[in-house]
């Protein structure tokens, strides 16, 4: 069987590996041959190793508190449409966030611990999302983008609230004056 996720390094042996994602929804990609410079798995064995890998990581569970690791793991093609060049994982996995898990174990790969640097939400977007609403914004409208640091001295505007020196600046078809009642 695979060898489980062994670092960055050692990717050019591996038959999968860690996508960046998120770490609330993981991401696994086959190291297809044919798509990856190092690939070590044939295209028509790759549902195979999918299916077997999606049925270990649901083997999973969280050593400190009994549960499951994983709550699901999805085919990336189920859900999205895909192509030659995509950079998409070929799994999703979604953990179980009801506690944080530092050690995993199950009968075919034993016990596995690592120290967590940081945690995080797993709501993060390269782009971020900015959610608004008003009644000078137009019914699901699509903005322009905006910076982050705009955001503050917007908000600020909005309220009546004077910036002072803070950095950024009100973006004026956002920072429409809140009327209370």
């Amino acid at each position: 069987p695979p060898r489980l996720y062994a670092g960055e390094a050692d990717r050019r042996r591996q038959r999968f590996y860690r996508m960046p994602n998120n770490d609330h929804i993981g991401g696994v990609r086959l190291n297809l041959r044919g798509r990856e410079p190092d690939g070590r798995v044939d295209p028509a064995h790759a549902a195979d190793e999918m299916e077997w890998l999606r049925a270990e990581l649901l083997n999973l569970v969280n050593v400190d508190t009994g549960a499951v690791a994983v709550r699901s793991v999805e085919r990336a093609e189920d859900h999205h449409a895909r192509s030659p060049g995509d950079a998409f994982p070929d799994l999703f996995i979604e953990w179980n966030h009801d506690a944080p898990i530092t050690t995993v174990s199950s009968p075919s790969i034993g016990t596995v611990h690592c120290v967590v640097a940081q945690w995080r939400t797993g709501d993060h977007r390269p782009a971020g999302l900015l959610l608004a609403t008003g009644a000078h914004l137009g019914r699901s409208a699509v903005m322009p983008p905006v910076a982050m640091l705009d955001m503050a001295p917007t908000i600020m505007a909005a309220l009546g609230v004077e910036p002072g020196d803070l950095d950024g600046a009100a973006i004026p078809w956002l920072a429409a004056p809140v009327t209370v009642a």
